[in-house]
């Protein structure tokens, strides 16, 4: 399911209301414990469930034309359930049955970006700031199928503070 909802304030500004739910049935697995990372496909089945995200964003826009000036503030919050992560020290090359190697769990990813650019003058560009975290939360019934003994964690992907730039003369 996508919807979104775009509100005009003005002929220089809008909001923007966003919803996503999604359904992931194929994971690519990496594993960074060897030489090279490897990489391997797996599919949804009766021991690995499909992963299901659901996430909502809220932006508002705003021109300055006079200015040369556009700008945008955006935050959205995302929760998913059933991430595939690997048990502590495991090794899917090794495996012939991948599934043995994988827990899952919940992960929770919020943000929120600042945007200015600059265009239509000799000096043009963007400016971009983006505070976001991605958690991982992996417990189960039994304490031998938790990583980091149940309690939350930064996931792989977790790069709080993020400054971005473009200048072109």
């Amino acid at each position: 399911i996508r919807a979104s909802i775009n509100f005009q304030t003005d002929r220089d500004g809008s909001i923007k209301l966003a919803f996503n739910q999604m359904q992931q049935n194929l994971f690519m697995l990496s594993n960074t414990m060897s030489v090279g990372p490897n990489t391997q496909w797996k599919l949804a089945d009766y021991h690995l469930k499909p992963s299901k995200s659901m996430q909502v964003s809220l932006g508002v826009f705003r021109s300055i034309p006079k200015e040369g000036l556009e700008t945008s503030v955006e935050v959205y919050a995302k929760q998913t359930r059933n991430l595939p992560e690997f048990k502590d020290g495991a090794n899917f090359l090794g495996s012939p049955a991948v599934e043995t190697t994988i827990l899952q769990g919940d992960q929770k990813s919020y943000g929120i970006e600042f945007f200015v650019k600059r265009s239509g003058r000799k000096l043009t560009g963007w400016l971009s700031y983006t505070y976001s975290r991605s958690i991982v939360q992996v417990k189960n019934k039994n304490s031998l199928g938790d990583i980091n003994d149940g309690k939350e964690y930064p996931s792989n992907y977790d790069i709080p503070h993020i400054l971005n730039a473009l200048i072109n003369y």
